[in-house]
């Protein structure tokens, strides 16, 4: 039995990574890492508008409260 030697390269420090036999240039995705979701964008904006929006503010604090208290380990 030959076991088979892989190679593993990521072309952008590990956000996606392919592996290929030795003595080969055919490769295959390992993994991709994923986009991040678009609500990580929206909520830096949400937090720089909230300095000149109190309704805002106040919803913004709530948010927190409800995540703290959500992920609280009892």
């Amino acid at each position: 039995m030959q076991k088979t030697e892989w190679i593993y390269e990521s072309p952008d420090r590990g956000n996606t990574v392919y592996r290929r036999r030795a003595n080969s240039r055919e490769r295959e995705l390992v993994i991709k890492k994923p986009e991040p979701h678009q609500v990580v964008d929206l909520c830096r904006s949400m937090a720089d508008a909230s300095a000149d929006d109190p309704v805002l503010k106040e919803m913004l604090d709530k948010l927190v409260v409800y995540w703290s208290l959500r992920n609280a380990s009892n």
